[in-house]
């Protein structure tokens, strides 16, 4: 099996989060102010809201979406996590050679070429390039790029779509968190879920707030639907940012590797290299010997420190706690890895009779928690009340009510 070397670049989260000012934003407002206030004029422009789900957001919904007022252009993507099983040169020489039964997890994203075009920045250098996708075709992301060593030209085989062309380079974050990105077209046989994710250009200015308009996108679903709206363009980092690290951000910072999947399991069998050179036994407070990757154990060991310096260790049952390292799929059917995988969560105080629920830990552990980098999976879509799992700085802060199911 090849090697499989680690990313030396971090991607944007999302595409186009900023956008230039647009003139024809309208008139300006009138003001009551007297003439010796100063008046602060939010400057008119584009501004960028995202949404996506869990078998809520779909391709009818972008119909609704560019009814609302305020809004210029909408996008459906759909993107999953998907095994790449080789990769070529431009000569057909094999650059990526797995062996049989082995693939590689690489997030990959469908688009209507036209409709991403039209949220993406007027001064976008790549929109002719993903004008010009079709059928058949992918672009790699500049990260995907330098780790494949391929470029325009080479080929790409995933999972049940194989000998893709490569017809373009693009930046990071072109394309959301993609690696590879295809035409629509393709999407179901790369096996790609019927649901995604919608970004949204709208017109930034005093007629139409943000938040109104968020506020009418969330309406569009059930209330019991499993749904995020934000605004990209937010200055506070909860509303701007997904609640864990993307797939490529994960690859950045703890290393990529190669996997063989157990029909009809979960679990998989890891590339031996990636374990041995990042998978360790350390001890620490509370939960005693854990198997984790080597670059959350300090962030680990302190957080669980603190909880006990704070009282609260009684709160935390070593018997209930259930691994760190355990290689598997989010489902038996999909390619979607979690974090586990990688050795970046842990699970703790699981009550088997209700998988991911049973009783919230308290605040203070939640919170202690998210000061040494780790998000509390009883914020997700689905909450996972045992689930605590390493994204960094962002953990320190809970998500804003725009970051909440709708």
């Amino acid at each position: 099996m090849a090697a499989v070397a680690t990313v030396a670049l971090v991607p944007a989260c999302v595409a186009d989060s900023t956008a230039p000012d647009d003139e024809r934003a309208g008139p300006p407002a009138t003001s009551s102010a007297s003439p010796s206030e100063p008046v602060t004029v939010e400057p008119a422009g584009r501004g960028t809201i995202v949404m996506w789900g869990r078998n809520a957001v779909h391709a009818a919904t972008v119909d609704d979406v560019r009814a609302l007022d305020g809004v210029l252009a909408a996008a459906f993507t759909r993107s999953d996590t998907v095994g790449l099983v080789g990769t070529r040169a431009t000569d057909g020489s094999a650059v990526t050679a797995l062996e049989p039964g082995w693939q590689i997890p690489v997030e990959v994203a469908a688009v209507d070429p036209a409709d991403h075009v039209a949220i993406m920045d007027d001064l976008d250098a790549a929109k002719e390039v993903v004008t010009g996708l079709q059928p058949g075709e992918a672009l790699l992301s500049q990260m995907s790029s330098e780790l494949r060593g391929i470029g325009t030209g080479g080929r790409v085989d995933l999972a049940g779509l194989a000998d893709l062309l490569v017809v373009g380079v693009v930046p990071d974050g072109v394309v959301g968190r993609a690696e590879v990105v295809i035409h629509q077209a393709d999407a179901d046989a790369a096996g790609l879920e019927p649901d995604g994710s919608i970004i949204v250009r709208h017109q930034r200015d005093r007629g139409t707030p943000t938040d109104d308009l968020v506020t009418s996108i969330g309406q569009l679903f059930p209330e019991d639907a499993a749904v995020r709206v934000f605004d990209a363009d937010a200055d506070t980092e909860p509303r701007r940012a997904p609640l864990i690290l993307s797939l490529p951000q994960v690859k950045e910072r703890f290393g990529e590797f190669a996997y063989r999947p157990q029909p009809g399991q979960r679990e998989l069998v890891p590339d031996r290299a990636f374990v041995d050179g990042n998978i360790v036994s350390a001890d620490v407070p509370l939960l005693g010997s854990v198997l984790c990757h080597r670059l959350i154990i300090d962030d680990l060991r302190a957080a669980l420190q603190q909880i006990v310096d704070g009282g609260f260790g009684d709160d935390i049952d070593p018997s209930r706690y259930a691994g760190c390292f355990y290689p598997r799929r989010i489902s038996t059917d999909g390619a979607s890895l979690s974090r586990h995988s990688w050795g970046i969560a842990i699970d703790i105080n699981v009550d088997l009779s209700l998988p991911g629920l049973g009783p919230p830990p308290r605040e203070e552990i939640v919170d202690i928690f998210g000061r040494h980098g780790f998000r509390w999976g009883g914020d997700f879509l689905h909450p996972d009340n045992h689930h605590f799992e390493w994204v960094g700085e962002a953990a320190a802060t809970r998500p804003t009510p725009q970051d909440s199911p709708t």
